[in-house]
């Protein structure tokens, strides 16, 4: 007697596969666009605050290295036994610009983040003391980013309205530039500071003009204040936007059912 045997489907086939919907929350509001910047402007751009930027790496090159815990202990102990000591080296003098920057994404997001907060639409900011509003810090005046230096989404998709909500109000108040760099630009910037990585930059209001005049005059005359869509209506009733669900179509492949063999069910 032959028993006829059914053929398995090779697995990744269409038999093998189950269709499976996934389900993600978006928001409703629409996508805020990154300005423009001519390619010609990008590179004066970089050039500038490349400029601006090296004194910042010429004085850590100079600085001597930090000590391992091992060195510090050996050297504080032949310092001990002995009872000459060294004349240190002062360090050069700090860059005049550096107090006027943010370097990292994790100081330029919380900078933003307090601007945000302090320039709150009356309608959802508590009412704030004269002597509480003149101690506001400095505006920020534009936020220099590697974005095309292969960045991963999450690191800058809050950027643009962090920069619309930083923003000051009316036609007096400072406008956050938001500066999309060109590929390439993350290691000139890491050359210039003297560090490993710099991905996001920011300009502080006030910074001396002799240093930053010739930046700014590129930035504010090729690149756009961000618009963001739904804080730009003014007055009027606002439409309630619902949650946007989104449903993507995907399969699954099905593993195919083992037999299992029972402990009782050994031959005999």
């Amino acid at each position: 007697m032959t028993t006829k045997l059914t053929p398995t489907p090779p697995l990744n086939t269409a038999a093998n596969k189950k269709p499976k919907l996934l389900f993600t929350l978006n928001t409703p509001f629409p996508e805020i666009e990154w300005p423009t910047i001519p390619p010609t402007a990008q590179t004066t751009i970089i050039e500038h605050l490349s400029n601006m930027l090296s004194p910042i790496g010429a004085r850590r090159r100079l600085l001597p290295p930090p000590p391992s815990a091992a060195k510090r202990n050996r050297k504080r102990k032949r310092a001990s036994s002995t009872s000459t000591v060294a004349t240190a080296i002062p360090p050069p003098p700090v860059p005049e610009i550096s107090k006027y920057l943010t370097v990292g994404l994790n100081s330029t997001t919380a900078y933003l983040e307090g601007l945000a907060g302090e320039r709150r639409p009356p309608a959802f900011a508590p009412p704030v003391a004269q002597g509480e509003r003149e101690s506001r810090k400095p505006a920020m005046r534009a936020v220099f980013v590697t974005r095309a230096d292969s960045q991963a989404l999450l690191l800058h998709s809050h950027i643009p309205l962090l920069c619309g909500l930083a923003s000051g109000e009316g036609g007096g108040g400072v406008v956050v530039r938001l500066v999309q760099l060109p590929r390439g630009s993350e290691a000139r910037l890491a050359d210039a500071l003297g560090i490993v990585r710099a991905g996001f930059v920011g300009l502080l209001e006030g910074a001396p003009e002799e240093l930053v005049a010739g930046l700014m005059e590129v930035v504010e005359r090729y690149v756009l204040p961000v618009r963001v869509p739904w804080l730009d209506e003014q007055g009027g009733v606002r439409e309630y936007k619902p949650v946007n669900v989104k449903v993507a179509k995907t399969y699954a492949t099905v593993q195919g059912k083992r037999k299992r063999k029972g402990k009782g069910s050994a031959s005999t």
